[in-house]
């Protein structure tokens, strides 16, 4: 099951174009967030990235498909969209699920990539990862027993992670071979894919021993990519590009996602990752 184009984020540091400075957060023991967010504050739909975008073809509470087809080169199932040249799959953990009243519709990496023209197939789930150590389980078992992918030769995937694997101590090296499988398997479904690896989200607001574990593993994602023939997008320091209402140290308000997809989508387009003009 693979789509054309990969796009990995996660939660950790490294180099890369500069984030938001200032950012407001809460300290918490855990990933999990402290308290519920409420819709973004403060401005129109117009001024949030994305918020008139293309519309999501599929998202973690819909039920399965009716229309089916088969992918060619690995017999998996895929479901039938509209239009899947302008079609990105997002595979991700919270930062793309939301959590505590933030829908997908209104996270970070949603809103960048429809404010950069994109249909969205979110398949997404809090506490997911690249390895089974984090805390729901890794991204490569629920492509292949639970989550349906769009048919068709599809433009982008984008792949965010990597957070929960740091939360649970996995050493990067590990990460980046899992991460390595990952995108295999998904090239393999759709050849001619462009992959993005986006790394874990971070900024000096976030504890020091939270913040080191998801540098490291953000470093080792981006070495890795090229030899996965993929690109790599920070979201290392996004936290310090402005003002991020956040409900914990890692989870975003519903106004925090909307001031986190602006940078995130100037990074996308200078990545070259931009759906086919028409």
């Amino acid at each position: 099951m693979l789509v054309s184009a990969l796009v990995l984020t996660g939660c950790g540091g490294g180099t890369g174009p500069s984030g938001i400075s200032g950012a407001q957060s809460v300290r918490a023991t855990a990933d999990r967030p402290a308290t519920s967010a409420g819709p973004p504050s403060g401005g129109t739909s117009a001024e949030v990235p994305g918020a008139d975008g293309p519309p999501l073809v599929c998202q973690p509470s819909e039920r399965s498909p009716t229309q089916l087809a088969t992918n060619p080169y690995t017999g998996g199932r895929e479901r039938v969209v509209a239009d899947p040249a302008r079609t990105a799959i997002l595979v991700g953990d919270s930062q793309a699920s939301g959590v505590k009243g933030v829908p997908t519709t209104a996270t970070w990496p949603v809103l960048a990539l429809r404010s950069l023209g994109y249909q969205v197939c979110a398949l997404v789930a809090a506490g997911m990862g690249f390895t089974g150590e984090a805390l729901t389980g890794a991204y490569a078992g629920a492509l292949a027993t639970r989550w349906i992918p769009p048919h068709g030769s599809l433009p982008l995937i984008v792949v965010e992670g990597g957070g929960n694997d740091a939360a649970a101590g996995v050493p990067p090296g590990t990460v980046t071979a899992a991460a390595g499988k990952l995108v295999r398997s998904l090239r393999a479904a759709q050849p001619g894919a462009r992959i993005v690896v986006v790394g874990p989200l971070s900024g000096s607001s976030q504890p020091e021993r939270r913040r080191s574990s998801r540098a490291a593993v953000d470093r080792a994602l981006q070495a890795a990519a090229p030899t996965w023939g993929a690109r790599f997008v920070a979201a290392r320091n996004l936290l310090d590009t402005g003002t991020v209402p956040m409900l914990d140290a890692v989870h975003p308000t519903a106004a925090g996602h909307a001031v986190l997809a602006g940078p995130l989508a100037t990074r996308l387009r200078a990545a070259g990752v931009l759906p086919a003009a028409g």
